[in-house]
């Protein structure tokens, strides 16, 4: 099945995809492991220095891709739009996916406390 017709399946873009999102879910999941509470009750913005490096990290990624020498050295190959949302959209997913976890664990300690 092509993604794009300009860039089809391959190898290559496989193992370009999976360095992209192993490495934007890897900064991502630096906002879950910061605190308890949930990253959109405490901001993003709250700890700036932190939000300003996972940004800084996820563009030095980004590049890594699209500058052709670079990717060269890295053995990294071209994606397609298509790709790179798709990329973005999984490596979200586990941010996504701790805060459902952290929500329900905290509703849960609050239903505990009322009763206790």
């Amino acid at each position: 099945m092509d993604i794009n017709a300009d860039i089809g399946a391959s190898a290559e873009v496989g193992m370009t995809m999976a360095f992209v999102i192993l490495a934007w879910s890897s900064v991502s999941h630096i906002f879950n492991v910061r605190s308890d509470e949930s990253i959109f009750k405490i901001g993003f913005l709250s700890n700036k220095p932190l939000f300003f490096s996972a940004m800084l990290s996820m563009v030095i990624i980004l590049l890594m891709v699209v500058i052709p020498p670079v990717a060269n050295m890295f053995y990294l190959v071209p994606l397609s739009l298509t790709h790179w949302l798709l990329a973005f959209g999984l490596s979200v997913f586990p941010l996504v996916f701790v805060e459902i976890q952290k929500a329900i664990k905290n509703r849960k300690q609050k239903g505990d406390e009322k009763y206790a």
